[in-house]
This record gives structure tokens, C-alpha cells and sequence, in this order.
């Protein structure tokens, strides 16, 4: 008896597990070569330049550059990691770099890596992490469900990024 209870749980869990899995869906979707703009508040400081997406054989390649043409990093998002391409020197820190990749994954990969937390006709609000690692991001849309900017906030180091189509 105990053992059937057991065999139709982990049924479920496959089956619920396998539904979470097939859901992907990101944010945006980089068809050849997509361009965005990105600010970036970081403790006071402000930086506004172009994010260039990419789809490639190895999964969505991220550039950011500032408007005067300072490339500040290039990362490839393959399936399992985060490959760096390039990056200036204030960004390759380990814990940066993990953020980084985890914001660009919401976006570019899956939107689900993050809770749905509150819904509008033109807002979704997500939120993932707890305390040290709490991310928080906002979907904005028109009213054709066009993703228009997207905010992705990390409250406790005060960093907040801004992303909307060109």
C-alpha cells in the first residue's frame, strides 16, 4: 500500500517537474543580432550604453558596450555555463560574473528561473533569491504584450539594471 502511495508521487513529481522544465520562455528572444539599451545604476554611479544579443550555435551571446565604444563585457550563455569572451577589470570577479549570468539568463533563456510574484495587464513583477542573493525583476509591456523595458533590481549591493528595445 505504502508502496503504491510512493510510486504515484514521484509519478506526479516527474510529471510536474517535466512541465516546469518544457515551459522555458525568455524574456527576449535575440533573433540574428538584436540591440537593446542598458543602464546600469551601481552605488550612485551611472553608465548607459547598448546591450548586443546574439543567438548562436552555443547558446545567446551578450555584449555590452558603452556608447562611446568601451566594450565592458562579452558572455556566451551555453547550456550549463557562463563562457566569458571578454571582460574589463573591474567586472571579472567571481560573484559578479555569477550575477551577471543569472540576470542574463532570465532574460535571454528563461524568465521561470525567477517567482512570479505579482501580475498586471502591463506589468509582470518576479523576484528570486533570498536576502544576500534577492533579485527582483519587472516586465514591463505595452498592451500587446511587447515586452518594452525590463528592470532587474538587486536591492542589497544597490545595483540596478535597465534594459529596452532599440
Amino acid at each position: 500500500m505504502a508502496s503504491s502511495v510512493f510510486n504515484k508521487a514521484i509519478l506526479i513529481l516527474i510529471v510536474c517537474f517535466s512541465a516546469v522544465c518544457t515551459s522555458a520562455q525568455p524574456v527576449f528572444t535575440p533573433n540574428k543580432t538584436d540591440k537593446y539599451n542598458i543602464q546600469i545604476d551601481a552605488r550612485g554611479s551611472h553608465l548607459s550604453g547598448m546591450l548586443i544579443a546574439r543567438s548562436t550555435n552555443d547558446g545567446p551571446r551578450a555584449v555590452v558596450a558603452s556608447y562611446i565604444g568601451l566594450t565592458l563585457f562579452d558572455y556566451t550563455l551555453t547550456a550549463d555555463s557562463l563562457r566569458v569572451n571578454s571582460s574589463v577589470a573591474p567586472l571579472r570577479r567571481k560573484k559578479l560574473e555569477q550575477l551577471l549570468d543569472n540576470d542574463l539568463r532570465i532574460i535571454f533563456v528563461d524568465e521561470n528561473r525567477a517567482r512570479l510574484k505579482s501580475q498586471t495587464a502591463t506589468m509582470r513583477r518576479r523576484k528570486s533569491g533570498h536576502l544576500f542573493g534577492k533579485t527582483v525583476v519587472l516586465i514591463n509591456t505595452d498592451a500587446g504584450q511587447n515586452v518594452e523595458i525590463v528592470t532587474i533590481k538587486h536591492p542589497l549591493i544597490r545595483l540596478k539594471l535597465r534594459i529596452g528595445k532599440l
